[in-house]
């Protein structure tokens, strides 16, 4: 059997198909280069995304007063809205600065009662705050208060706490409101 010999190439042709080799990588890799980064950068959002949408969500909102005619005998509710529980949950009402008609005052004033602590707070789950059992009497003229939640993320060991700002008005049929004003954090050391 006899081989054929290919023909030797020219040096011309060489350094052509070398270029050309050369050409297609170059753009390969710039292709690589348009779509790798974007992707990458895209992956790196959603995946930020999917994570945040693990941290938790509380909500506080108020229920009717028990007492119409008296602001602290409103009851407020805290949600879970995440999607994974909560651990060592702490309630606790702050009584900033409230004033009554025979102005009486009370200021920076922290309660929490027996059952105010809860050990797990499911994903979806609301439980009460107790601070309509921190004063009764005269009805309040103007006070503002925080609703103190201090708990465990899941699989968290450090505690993380939340003060939700709140401040009574009264309607003009003389029933006494909470308003929500804002949310910070604090240390529950």
């Amino acid at each position: 059997m006899s081989r054929r010999k290919r023909a030797p190439q020219s040096t011309r042709d060489k350094r052509t198909a070398r270029q050309r080799e050369k050409q297609r990588r170059t753009h390969l890799d710039s292709l690589g280069m348009k779509i790798g980064l974007p992707a990458s950068l895209l992956s790196l959002l959603l995946g930020v995304v999917e994570l945040a949408s693990f941290f938790p969500r509380l909500s506080v909102s108020q229920r009717e007063p028990m007492r119409e005619h008296e602001a602290l005998s409103t009851v407020f509710d805290v949600t879970n809205g995440g999607l994974l529980p909560l651990k060592d949950v702490d309630i606790a009402c702050q009584m900033d600065k409230l004033a009554d008609q025979s102005r009486n005052r009370i200021e920076n004033v922290t309660l929490s009662f027996a059952g105010s602590r809860i050990a797990n707070l499911g994903a979806g789950v609301t439980t009460s705050a107790p601070c309509e059992h921190t004063v009764s009497g005269d009805p309040t003229l103007h006070g503002t208060m925080g609703i103190l939640v201090s708990y465990r993320p899941a699989f968290w060991p450090f505690r993380k706490g939340e003060k939700f700002l709140m401040e009574s008005e009264q309607t003009d049929h003389g029933t006494w409101i909470w308003k929500y004003r804002s949310t910070t954090d604090f240390d529950p050391k």
